[in-house]
């Protein structure tokens, strides 16, 4: 049975950096929200690994970083995390970039 999540989600291409683990791998984002991204990427992760990620929503701001997440699913190499921990600073970061495109998408 599929939960609904606590926060909308945007489809969004984001170059993320990921690291855990598994070391060190690129990504990108299929959607994200406040409480967590979808990431298709070259080596898939398995659920329940924990995992950094950063990402730079355009090139003239500063990356947004996740401190903490952990993988819910995974399905061949794509997979969903939901952010546990960061910064305050970070999710103000997040919360405006995700402001931005609540605005964009006419809502």
């Amino acid at each position: 049975m599929m939960t609904a999540r606590k926060y909308e989600r945007y489809p969004v291409q984001l170059l993320v950096h990921l690291f855990g683990d598994l070391g060190g791998d690129e990504g990108t984002t299929v959607n994200i929200g406040m409480g967590g991204c979808a990431v298709a990427g070259r080596s898939p992760r398995e659920k329940g690994n924990y995992v950094s990620l950063v990402m730079r929503a355009s090139h003239d701001q500063l990356p947004i970083k996740i401190e903490l997440a952990i993988v819910r699913w995974a399905k061949d190499d794509v997979f969903g995390v939901e952010f546990i921990r960061m910064k305050p600073e970070q999710r103000t970061r997040l919360g405006h970039y995700l402001h931005v495109l609540d605005l964009s998408h006419g809502r």
